[in-house]
């Protein structure tokens, strides 16, 4: 699932037997394993792992690029004249700024359809709404810390 697999999918994935048994059946014994806390303590680690990977890798992106940036901007001050290497430097240093900003923003909306397939294949377990509002809230935590 931290990879954005369903639940079913990762139990699948996980090597569990599914020979001759029902989808649904599958899916109430994926969700069954999640709720084992030992799991769901594991998965949590997991996720907090990733994101603070993905955090860290993203922070210092965006510091590398500013500091190139800025050592391009004072190189074209301080000789008065744009050369042609700082300029390249400055101008690339924006661009991938920018595309940082897109590439959260596919992100983003990567883990809102996520949460909307997983919704809807949780539709008829009331058990796991709860679930849901927590992936959501942990979501929306880390979207309003950027």
């Amino acid at each position: 699932m931290i990879e954005g697999k369903s639940q079913v999918q990762a139990y699948i994935d996980a090597g569990y037997s599914v020979n001759a048994k029902t989808e649904s059946s599958i899916y109430e014994m994926a969700s069954k394993l999640l709720k084992n806390n030992k799991i769901m303590t594991r998965y949590n680690e997991l996720k907090s792992e990733l994101k603070d990977k993905a955090l860290w890798t993203r922070e210092e992106s965006i510091n590398d690029l500013k500091w190139i940036k800025e050592q391009s901007r004072k190189t074209i001050e301080e000789y008065g004249e744009v050369k042609h290497a700082p300029a390249t430097a400055y101008l690339g240093a924006i661009t991938e700024l920018n595309k940082l900003g897109v590439l959260y923003d596919l992100e983003v909306e990567k883990l809102k359809l996520n949460i909307e397939k997983q919704r809807k294949e949780l539709a008829n377990d009331q058990s796991q709404e709860d679930k849901i509002k927590q992936l959501q809230d942990a979501i929306t935590e880390v979207i309003n810390h950027e």
